[in-house]
């Protein structure tokens, strides 16, 4: 009943009032194309009129909601251009993420949010810096300025940063294969002692990040290791071959690991996707760890 109202009177909305319905609809109900398209189509006739706000909470919406209306997001992202010096710290943030989950490839906006993320940096808060160098790595987007300026600011705040924030900013860092000392080594210590928090991902990604940095971090690596074997059931198929790529690339032959990443691997062998299975193999045969039922399960596949 809301939908169909909305659609007969979208032109009575003022911009903020399309915005905050676009929000609306990504968080509390499942998409409804005619309504989405009523806002996008009258929000491209008030484009114009869209303030920083409004703009970043659209492209939040639609990230959120996945759809990708390239017109209408060309459209956002040329007006938010125009307007990034207005934009607060969580809207870059916002904004960044949202292209980056729709996997826009817009040069010039990506360049602007991160010259407007640069100037305004010391005001982010612990989400805004993870969110905006996730976005940057989701998007294969190296700017080394934003990086350095988000290391720095990262480091004055990792004591406000939570297990998932920690993962994704060492992640990114990895994804670039950038390496920062301080950063790295300041990540590492907060993880570790955050490691009984850990999700499965998170610790898979940590994993991952130390193994693309060649950061041979023992504390880290064994929290990692004994915080895997806790949960080794909950670690889904991807998880547990990153898991092992990981320690394999890393040199860490660490047995209990294995045996546990074997054990839960084998009943879902079948399962496993062809590179899940390569890394698996691989990393059992860098290590020279031959498990004869892991083999003979791959070897059925």
């Amino acid at each position: 009943a809301i939908s169909a109202s909305s659609i007969q009177r979208i032109t009575e909305f003022v911009p903020q009032g399309l915005s905050n319905l676009a929000w609306s609809v990504a968080r509390l109900t499942e998409p409804n194309s005619p309504l989405l398209q009523a806002i996008a189509s009258e929000s491209m006739r008030k484009l114009t009129a869209l303030n920083s706000q409004d703009l970043a909470n659209t492209l939040w919406a639609w990230a959120k909601m996945e759809l990708l209306n390239e017109p209408f997001i060309e459209s956002l992202s040329w007006a938010a251009r125009r307007r990034i010096y207005e934009f607060n710290p969580q809207s870059l943030a916002n904004s960044a993420w949202a292209v980056a989950v729709l996997n826009v490839r817009d040069p010039p906006f990506r360049n602007a949010i991160a010259a407007a993320a640069i100037s305004s940096i010391h005001e982010f808060n612990v989400q805004a810096l993870s969110n905006s160098v996730w976005a940057c790595a989701r998007l294969d987007f190296r700017h080394d300025p934003l990086l350095a300026a988000i290391a720095a600011e990262s480091i004055q705040s990792l004591s406000a940063f939570d297990p998932q924030a920690l993962s994704n900013t060492l992640w990114s860092f990895a994804r670039f294969e950038c390496w920062h000392a301080p950063l790295s080594e300041s990540i590492s210590s907060a993880a570790r002692r955050m490691s009984a928090e850990l999700t499965t991902q998170e610790l898979s990604n940590l994993a991952w990040a130390l193994a693309k940095l060649w950061y041979h971090n023992a504390p880290l690596r064994d929290a990692l290791a004994s915080a895997a074997m806790r949960n080794i059931q909950a670690l889904n198929r991807q998880e547990l071959s990153v898991t092992a790529w990981a320690f394999a690339t890393l040199g860490e032959r660490n047995r209990p690991l294995l045996n546990a990443i074997a054990a839960a691997a084998i009943p879902r062998i079948g399962d496993f996707g062809a590179l899940e299975i390569s890394n698996t193999a691989w990393a059992f045969a860098r290590l020279a760890e031959c498990n004869l039922p892991l083999m003979q399960a791959i070897a059925r596949c």
